[in-house]
């Protein structure tokens, strides 16, 4: 780990006995003594191999002693570094109405369509926004969409399950995946997937192995999945191009807090901290300040990018609020930026964290609609 300067503030974790046993020994929470106890010597379990093994649980106590030391990384400032304040100014579009979004719903989803969007849904969009003069832009409404699809994707998952041996039968039968995702109205590579289980492949595993080395599939089989990459964003096998997208929307906000003068750790660099020192990355947003900063008069100790429309759809609103709730108990207020803005509901939901449109303040004119 880098070397940082010990401020003053680290005498509050001394005053702590096992949390200073932990901090200032930076040796992994796994092989040291916790509350003056001597660990029981763990047995040795045969694992089969290519199994993982099962992670250590923490107890309550030692979840607490990790909290406090998580919250003392703040102020380990760099050698030549002082912690100073900034009070920012956020001035971005307002967020995107409830009822603005659920008019748009109908225009960006249509039954059986998992394919990205192509010219002639971008046109009803475009239409439907001059026609309507809706204040949601084409970024937002193709995010939107995505946000939508995903969501009609696990609703109607039981869909595939219920009905696999009958997908399977049509499928030998000649019928293709993208016809029967047609027909249930699901996403083709889900439908692919259920229907590798169902032949010789074999168990998950198994199908995992094909869908990595795909020249290992049958020549049907291999068309087949050419045609489900074409025809689905919801559930496609490759994510390299999500986390491009936000690997770059993190780089923007880098560059802004560096232009502001502000001081933070980005992600990996906490990941690889927090692993070498419990075993495991407990809380890693994307951006830890170091310095003390509010924005719009709100304190922020921490900030995550979210590379997307924050839509009003459970899945967003569930994984948002899991997420948050982890960073507030470690590292207390924060913020979370989305790229293309947001529902008002979600402004509403999220308590000790302010929710930010990228828009008008960060530097995104090289993200065109997706």
């Amino acid at each position: 780990m880098s070397e940082r300067r010990k401020t003053k503030s680290s005498k509050s974790v001394k005053e702590c006995n096992t949390t200073a046993k932990i901090f200032l020994s930076r040796e992994p929470i796994n092989a040291i003594y916790l509350n003056g106890k001597t660990p029981k010597k763990k047995k040795h379990i045969k694992r089969v191999r290519g199994e993982k093994p099962k992670p250590r649980k923490f107890t309550k106590e030692e979840k607490e002693e990790i909290t406090a030391i998580l919250r003392e990384r703040r102020n380990d400032m760099p050698l030549d570094k002082k912690k100073r304040y900034f009070n920012l100014s956020w001035n971005s579009n307002p967020p995107i109405s409830e009822a603005d979004e659920k008019n748009m719903a109908p225009q960006v989803v249509d039954n059986g369509d998992y394919a990205p969007v192509n010219d002639a849904v971008k046109t009803r969009i475009l239409e439907f926004i001059e026609s309507f003069s809706s204040p949601m832009t084409l970024s937002q409404a193709i995010s939107l969409r995505e946000a939508l699809l995903r969501q009609k994707s696990m609703s109607r998952n039981h869909e595939i399950t219920k009905r696999k041996e009958e997908i399977f039968n049509e499928y030998k039968g000649g019928k293709s995946i993208l016809d029967l995702a047609q027909d249930i109205d699901c996403p083709p590579c889900n439908v692919f997937r259920a229907v590798l289980r169902q032949m010789d492949t074999g168990k998950k595993k198994k199908v995992k192995s094909y869908l990595k080395r795909p020249e290992r599939l049958p020549k049907r089989e291999q068309e087949e999945l050419k045609a489900v990459l074409e025809k689905d964003i919801v559930a496609r096998f490759d994510q390299t191009q999500s986390l491009k997208l936000g690997n770059s929307f993190e780089d923007i906000i880098a560059e802004f807090l560096k232009e502001k003068g502000i001081i933070f750790v980005r992600q990996d660099q906490l990941v690889k901290e927090q692993k070498e020192e419990f075993g495991k990355a407990f809380s890693t947003p994307d951006f830890l300040l170091l310095d003390e900063v509010t924005i719009n008069g709100k304190k922020v100790n921490w900030i995550d990018g979210k590379a997307y429309y924050g839509a009003n759809v459970p899945y967003i609103k569930g994984h948002s609020k899991s997420q948050i709730s982890r960073y507030i108990d470690h590292w207390g207020e924060g913020a979370i930026i989305y790229l293309y803005g947001f529902n008002e509901i979600l402004n509403l939901k999220l308590e000790k964290c302010i929710v930010l449109n990228a828009d008008r303040v960060l530097n995104i004119g090289s993200f065109s609609p997706i």
